[in-house]
């Protein structure tokens, strides 16, 4: 089975050459690495012409935002699930996607656990073995730690509206949806927790929350009661 990641950077070298190194010291090597870069300007794109083997395909143009540079990378992919690791995101060790290789992938999104990163701490996050149907109106998981079927993001892709909080739209409608979610038992990557837009724009995050409860307003369905129900019950 093939995988792909794409990872989306905008000025941050530093950031870009650890993600690079990371993708080309996995042991297992039916993957293949796509680089969406904005514009940047800071020898990016000099590094991404001295590298031979990897990435598979890259790109450097100005575009409208993080979601618009996914489905941009998302075009140009070609294994069965992708995943999306930013410029400084890891995998977790050399050999995780073997690992995460001997799984069996049954469902629409694989999903693992996860290392959150900071300045002065390392927190280990596990993922719930299994989601209760409407666990993305409630809670989420780090995307750097989630696997999806490939063709199904090509089907509709991340709304570029959004600047944060598109995957977890995306994660939303796919379980109204009913698409499947599986757990892989494997701590996928490191997350670089205070680099993000959603940490240094609160602003910006608390209005796209606010979105999102207006554009899922899941209170006001018949689910809503369910999904009250299931969050006492999992509480």
């Amino acid at each position: 089975m093939k995988l792909s990641i794409v990872t989306v950077t905008l000025n941050n070298l530093t950031g870009l050459k650890r993600t690079q190194k990371s993708v080309a010291e996995q042991i297992w090597d039916d993957c293949e690495w796509i680089v969406v870069d904005g514009g940047s300007l800071d020898g990016t794109v000099d590094f991404l012409k001295s590298l031979s083997n990897q990435p598979a395909w890259w790109v450097s143009e100005k575009d409208s935002g993080v979601y618009a540079a996914m489905n941009k990378g998302l075009a140009h992919v070609n294994g069965e699930y992708v995943i999306f690791m930013n410029a400084g995101d890891v995998f977790h060790s050399k050999g995780t996607l073997a690992e995460v290789a001997k799984c069996e992938f049954l469902a629409d999104v694989m999903y693992g656990d996860w290392i959150r990163v900071s300045a002065h701490h390392k927190e280990y996050c596990k993922s719930p073995p299994i989601l209760y149907p409407f666990y993305f109106f409630a809670d989420n998981i780090c995307q750097q730690a989630m696997f999806v079927k490939t063709q199904l993001l090509k089907e509709s892709g991340f709304d570029e509206s959004y600047r944060i909080y598109g995957d977890l739209a995306k994660w939303r409608t796919m379980m109204l949806e009913g698409r499947t979610f599986g757990y892989l038992p494997v701590v996928v990557c490191d997350f670089e927790a205070e680099t993000g837009l959603s940490e240094v724009d609160s602003v910006c995050r608390k209005n796209e929350l606010k979105r999102l409860e207006n554009e899922f307003p899941i209170g006001l369905t018949v689910q809503g009661d369910r999904l009250r129900e299931y969050l006492v019950d999992f509480q």
